[in-house]
């Protein structure tokens, strides 16, 4: 395992030190941080955004406990405790 994290960091650095790109051209240059990041909340404010952001937020919050209660019924119905380990 150590040496594959040699190659990837062998091949990090031969990439960093002989890949040259291009220059971006004066029309294609990014926006400055400020305006990127209210185009990203005009995102946020989108109806269709804020139910995915609360489907993606609460769809596992169910699952800790049916997790924590699956081992305690399967014990009353006479499965061992070596076998759910």
């Amino acid at each position: 395992l150590s040496m594959l994290g040699m190659i990837f960091l062998i091949v990090t650095v031969l990439v960093a030190i002989f890949k040259e790109e291009k220059p971006i051209p004066e029309e294609e240059e990014p926006d400055g941080v400020a305006t990127t990041y209210r185009i990203m909340m005009d995102c946020f404010r989108l109806p269709s955004i804020k139910i995915l952001v609360v489907i993606l937020c609460t769809w596992k919050a169910a699952f800790p406990l049916a997790d924590s209660i699956a081992p305690l019924k399967l014990q009353e119905s006479g499965v061992p405790k070596e076998h759910l380990a």
